[in-house]
């Protein structure tokens, strides 16, 4: 957002001399920040007289998107003649800042994630089991320049090490998994990294999810599919571990990890009607799909992107069942109108 009418694309020099207002009242001062648009690295209150004082890191963003401005505007050109210099038109918020892509190259991420872990397990059924054992992970990220990880170096970054204990417990009602009968499934996930290796301060999390399959007594058999997750992070966590909010896995109407916290909940609904079976050639299937997502994520306690939402339907074509099936979804979410898969999203 503009910081008193300055754009924060600007920030690195624009906070130079602007006037403070105190609780005893206006206090002429310079205001002095380090880095630019995004996550500061300081801004320092400066008067005469007086100890100057250095405030934490925080982040400024730009509004949401409202119109699109030149940035080169078009020039004379002949006819069947490109252009030059190419015109260009970018995204601003209300008050003219850049309002970035966050699909674009500047937020890839390149990773490597090298992962050990023995474990003593209890199998309670063919497909149900809980484990425990040590785990050891290795992680490293490239440092390609112009990133956005690489200007922000967040813990985790580049190379990080570390060794902890983790549990986990998969719990399934049918020993044949399948998505169009009455089934429950759980998954939990805990993990604790003490502060050792590169890990200088202790951190746990939990992540677990659940769903719910029941067939409703009408024609066609429909499927109500349910879904409920979230995840809990404590202590200061490597930004992979972040609890994350995006994709088939939490939130299928946007990009994986779009959101990020130390906190999220989700959940989503579906309901699957299977419309009719081609035996011939190959043995072929057809059903139509409705579904409803929903998802958030906090951070310290915060969560101010607030609860956000997804609906849409479309068809499945499958090849012997449902499950292995192609899914083609059109879906209410601006830029991501269609979204396919193989497979149903849970």
């Amino acid at each position: 957002r503009a910081l008193n009418g300055v754009d924060v694309g600007y920030l690195r020099w624009a906070l130079v001399g602007i006037v403070a207002t105190a609780a005893s009242g206006a206090l002429s001062a310079v205001l002095q920040a380090t880095g630019g648009f995004g996550r500061m690295s300081s801004l320092t209150l400066i008067n005469t007289g007086l100890t100057a004082v250095l405030s934490g890191a925080f982040t400024i963003s730009p509004a949401a998107a409202s119109q699109l401005a030149f940035l080169q505007q078009p020039g004379n050109a002949d006819a069947g003649v490109s252009i030059t210099p190419a015109v260009t038109v970018h995204v601003t918020d209300s008050f003219g800042n850049d309002v970035p892509d966050l699909r674009g190259r500047l937020y890839d991420v390149r990773q490597r994630q090298w992962q050990f872990r023995p474990a003593i397990g209890l199998s309670l059924s063919p497909v149900s089991d809980i484990s425990l054992g040590p785990i050891v992970r290795y992680t490293s990220t490239d440092s390609i320049p112009n990133r956005l990880i690489s200007q922000q170096r967040p813990t985790g970054f580049a190379k990080y090490g570390q060794a902890g204990l983790q549990l986990k417990m998969h719990l399934d009602s049918r020993s044949v998994p399948d998505t169009m009968k009455p089934r429950f499934v759980l998954d939990v996930l805990g993990s604790g990294y003490p502060g050792m290796w590169d890990v200088t301060t202790h951190y746990e999390a939990v992540d677990g999810w659940a769903a719910a399959f029941f067939t409703l007594p009408v024609a066609k058999k429909p499927v109500l599919a349910l879904r409920a997750g979230g995840k809990k992070l404590w202590g200061p966590f490597p930004y992979f571990d972040a609890a994350f909010l995006g994709g088939s896995e939490t939130f299928r109407a946007e990009e994986r990890q779009h959101w990020a916290g130390d906190a999220s909940a989700y959940g989503t609904t579906e309901l699957r009607v299977p419309v009719a079976k081609f035996p011939f050639i190959l043995p072929l299937d057809v059903g139509a799909i409705g579904f409803g997502d929903a998802g958030r994520v906090y951070l310290n306690g915060q969560s101010p992107g607030g609860w956000h939402t997804a609906a849409g339907g479309g068809f499945w074509v499958g090849y012997l069942n449902p499950g292995t099936n192609l899914t083609v979804l059109f879906t209410n979410r601006k830029g991501r109108r269609i979204v396919t898969s193989f497979g149903f999203a849970f």
